[in-house]
């Protein structure tokens, strides 16, 4: 989009004009309208007769019948973070940000940009609310410096080239700020392209308008063209307090507030209205035909707000609307039939909006639902009740000539106005002076409707004259005092003045209204100047009054009457740039503050660890002192608090080297307690050594039985090498807990992919026929959820095997207990312990004769090479026998040496040693 900074065609209302904001949204709620509905669909239609003239009206339709599923949307969502867009405004943004985002399903797809003079995106693609990129984009976000101002159609085209080219998935755009393109002004022509191709990618763009000043227009001319919706941040700022606009519009039983919600509120209400349905038609058809029906384009349709269409007929008959096109890939049909509601003095705001429509054939209708509806009424109705008011201060002043033109610009807003007719009464009355007929100039203005609406106003006075009894002439004339309207003299009745004195008199006149016109610009000026600093929104509220008064002082100069608006404007703009630099002051005294109290901080917290390091070292000290005084675990504790110290201030020398010293003066006192324990063994080892010395008799000798008897004493033990006291197999606990263990021999077939934990043991209990149960306290302290998706394929292993495949990856195993296999974690397993009994008693038996001969052989055996040891070592025998009886220890009892049969005793023994030596 090509943006142009000379165009003159801005998008943006005139004052008292705002009336077309919203359209016609909804039914007015009085007698005005009764809507009639076709179905589900419902519709409505405003009528407005002027008398005389034209009837206006404004149909509203809703397409409800749309199914309301939420569908998957890539969201595009702009965040304006240009300088208007500080302080509380700032705050208020992000919460609405905030609250869109948790509101929209998980489903749905965002990307951020930040809007300013560029549009940065903080998201490479679409992504979903919950995401860690999304959340770091926010934490950009937070982090940017409002600056600039913003290039709003730049921001468009980006949203709309963020999309690919083909539809894959429902789109939105949210736009969150004031839409204040200042630096670049949008030409008609352009806005017309740009919403031309929005609805040609069904992409609907939602605002909610934010900020010191707010680009209404904009925002409702794209919510009303494109299918999207308009929020406001604080409606009540738009209406100026009016107690007697509040009293006639009450009275009127019209709805004038807008309800204020709260950030949360908003951010719901958008994400809400961003995954609406919107139907975009391809054909209306209307009957009875219309004269004029603006937009011209077929705006789009939405279930949670109506959209509007403004015409002029005589709307007799209820009207007949057909629109068709594609839904979702479906062909869709929606008929109204709505009857029209009577002409009402209510919806005279609707010839204002039809004004603003027919200039630009339609490009400026716009709606945003009831509430903007309710604040066009308004808007009109105060702007009336305005330009009455300034016309009862021209009576009472005495200047007729302003009081009578404000009069018939009151008449060319409503017609039939009765303050109107007042004030123009009131001037002839205090003009004191005969009445004759005579012929006004034509206020004609630039258009053919300004053109009717000056016929309308001269008939309707025409009809008050004659209702009076006075004469009426041609359309352009009515009765009026013998002066000309021009003559603002006061001169009594009866007083004769020549052309030219009226003419100096009316020139003075002009002159004098011109110096007290200035003198209040100038005292409005020297108190904007004075109260800028302290209250700016107060001067700017001043300041657009006394505009409104110079724009109403129509018998002033016009170079005199420009002059001051320029004077005005120029101030104007000085008070707001003012009062940015004042938000933007506030701003950086802010920071400067929050600097300061983290620098306060950061040096309380300086202090604190430097206290806690200073309470540390004396622990240290004091348990060194504590440690030489004999306490042994003094030091380890001194070095753990130097460490804590040095966890606080790792670049500290003096907390080093408490940690070194401590951990030196442990070390060293250890290994004097280990040399002197060392000395203390060694003597206690000699003295061990000298007991040896000491001889024992190997009588009656050791017995130790042949290897043939071993290993019948092995096998015959076989069968009791452990024995479980849990598992009895006589008892049902044992036999359902053999059956496990039998069961995890058994052959098993997994095939799990991407299922829960909890399911998977359900599915191998059910093939196995075994209860298996998971532990799940135990594996939520460990940190496994049982619902944890596990992929496993395999077949042909056993039981166990499956299992330790599958419980592995998650650190878990399993045990047999309770009459289950019970599925835990690896740290209870090992916690729980079993008792198991093996039996010793067949060690203790009492040797028989065939275990003799290798008993006293091997006994004989061992106590000679002992005594060779000894011999050899000591000097005797002795000390070889003891040495030989130790190595038995007693495993077997000692029998008598007479009961051993003959072949075993040692003259025996030792003749078959001699035979063996011999034939060796």
């Amino acid at each position: 989009m090509r943006l142009s900074s000379q165009s003159v065609g801005r998008v943006i209302l005139p004052l008292g004009l705002l009336v077309w904001l919203a359209g016609a949204a909804t039914a007015v709620e009085s007698a005005a309208a009764k809507p009639a509905a076709a179905g589900k669909s419902s519709g409505s239609l405003l009528c407005y007769r002027v008398p005389g003239g034209e009837n206006y009206f404004a149909l509203s339709l809703t397409a409800s019948e749309l199914p309301r599923e939420v569908q998957p949307h890539d969201i595009v969502i702009l965040f304006d973070t240009s300088a208007s867009q500080t302080g509380n405004f700032r705050t208020q943004s992000l919460d609405v940000l905030k609250s869109l985002i948790e509101a929209l399903p998980a489903e749905q797809r965002v990307k951020l940009f930040a809007v300013d003079v560029e549009a940065v995106p903080l998201t490479e693609e679409f992504v979903t609310p919950k995401s860690d990129e999304f959340l770091s984009a926010m934490k950009r976000l937070h982090k940017r410096v409002p600056l600039g101002s913003t290039n709003f159609a730049n921001a468009v085209q980006a949203a709309i080239e963020s999309f690919s080219s083909e539809m894959t998935s429902a789109r939105g755009v949210i736009y969150i700020g004031d839409g204040m393109s200042i630096s670049q002004l949008i030409p008609p022509e352009e806005m017309r392209v740009t919403i031309a191709d929005l609805v040609r990618r069904k992409i609907p763009v939602s605002s909610f308008a934010i900020g010191p000043r707010t680009d209404l227009s904009l925002l409702g001319i794209l919510a009303e063209h494109t299918g999207g919706v308009l929020m406001m941040h604080n409606p009540d700022v738009l209406f100026v307090d009016n107690p007697e606009l509040d009293a006639e519009l009450s009275r009127r039983k019209t709805p004038t507030q807008i309800e204020r919600k709260t950030a949360a509120q908003n951010g719901r209400e958008l994400a809400a209205a961003v995954v609406a349905p919107v139907f975009y038609p391809g054909k209306l058809q209307v009957s009875p035909e219309v004269s004029s029906l603006y937009p011209k384009t077929i705006p789009p349709l939405r279930v949670d707000r109506d959209t509007v269409w403004l015409g002029t007929n005589a709307v007799a008959a209820p009207m007949h609307v057909v629109a068709e096109g594609t839904f979702n890939g479906k062909p869709v049909r929606f008929k109204w039939d709505v009857k029209p509601g009577e002409s009402h003095t209510a919806n005279t705001f609707l010839t204002a909006i039809w004004d603003d429509a027919d200039r630009d054939q339609g490009l400026t209708v716009a709606v945003a639902g009831a509430d903007f509806l309710k604040l066009a009424r308004r808007s009109y109705e105060e702007r009336v009740l305005e330009l009455v008011a300034l016309g009862r201060l021209a009576v009472k002043q005495r200047r007729l000539k302003e009081a009578e033109e404000i009069a018939w610009n009151i008449r060319k807003l409503d017609p039939t106005n009765v303050e109107a007719r007042v004030i123009l009464d009131a001037t002839q009355k205090a003009r004191k002076v005969s009445s004759k007929p005579i012929t006004y100039l034509k206020q004609v203005g630039t258009n053919e409707t300004e053109r009717s609406r000056t016929k309308i106003a001269l008939a309707v006075a025409q009809e008050e004259q004659k209702e009076a009894g006075q004469p009426a002439d041609t359309e352009t004339q009515v009765t009026e005092p013998k002066k000309k309207l021009d003559d603002l003299d006061d001169t009594p009745a009866g007083t004769a003045q020549s052309s030219e004195d009226l003419i100096e008199a009316v020139k003075e006149r002009r002159k004098a209204l011109a110096q007290r016109l200035n003198l209040e610009v100038e005292r409005s000026i020297d108190d904007a100047r004075r109260l800028t600093e302290t209250e700016p929104d107060t001067v700017l509220q001043n300041l657009k009054r006394i505009r409104i008064t110079v724009e109403s002082s129509t018998d002033v100069d016009t170079d005199v009457r420009n002059m001051l608006l320029r004077r005005i404007s120029r101030q104007y703009e000085q008070v707001t740039n003012r009062r940015a630099s004042i938000e933007e002051g506030k701003l950086r005294a802010a920071e400067r503050e929050s600097q300061l109290n983290s620098q306060r901080h950061l040096e309380d917290a300086v202090m604190q660890r430097q206290t806690q390091i200073a309470q540390l070292l004396d622990r240290v000290r004091a348990l060194m002192d504590e440690g030489f005084q004999g306490r042994a675990d003094a030091f380890e504790e001194a070095e753990s608090v130097g460490s804590v110290a040095v966890e606080l201030d790792p670049y500290n020398g003096v907390v080093a080297a408490t940690v070194f010293n401590a951990e030196a003066a442990g070390q060293l006192d250890k290994a004097q307690k280990l040399r002197a324990m060392r000395a203390d063994k060694f003597l206690a080892v000699l003295h061990q050594v000298e007991l040896s010395h000491i001889p024992f008799p190997d009588e009656p000798p050791i017995l130790y039985p042949p290897a043939e008897v071993w290993q019948a004493l092995t096998e015959r033990r076989a069968i009791w090498k452990s024995v479980d006291l849990k598992l009895d197999p006589n008892s049902p606990k044992g036999k359902k807990e053999l059956r496990i263990l039998r069961e995890l021999d058994q052959q098993t077939k997994m095939e799990f992919v991407e299922i829960p934990l909890r399911d998977a043991i359900a599915s191998l209990a059910e093939q196995h026929e075994i209860p298996i149960r998971l532990d799940e306290a135990k594996l939520t302290d460990e940190g496994v959820q049982v619902e944890q998706p596990i992929t496993l394929s395999v077949d042909g292993i056993t039981l166990k095997s499956g299992l330790k495949l599958l419980l592995q990856p998650l650190q878990l195993t399993y045990v047999v207990e309770d009459e289950v296999l019970k599925i835990t974690t690896g740290t209870d397993a090992t916690d729980k312990l079993q008792t198991r009994v093996y039996p010793v008693g067949d060690l203790v038996v009492t040797p028989t004769a065939q275990m003799a001969g290798g008993a006293l052989g091997g006994g004989q055996q061992g106590g000679q090479q002992g005594g060779g040891f000894g011999g050899g070592q000591q000097g005797g025998g002795g000390f070889g026998g003891g040495g030989g009886g130790g190595g038995f220890g007693g495993g077997f009892n000692v029998v008598d040496p007479t009961e051993i049969p003959a072949e075993f005793n040692n003259d025996t023994v030792r003749n078959r040693k001699k035979k063996r030596n011999n034939q060796g």
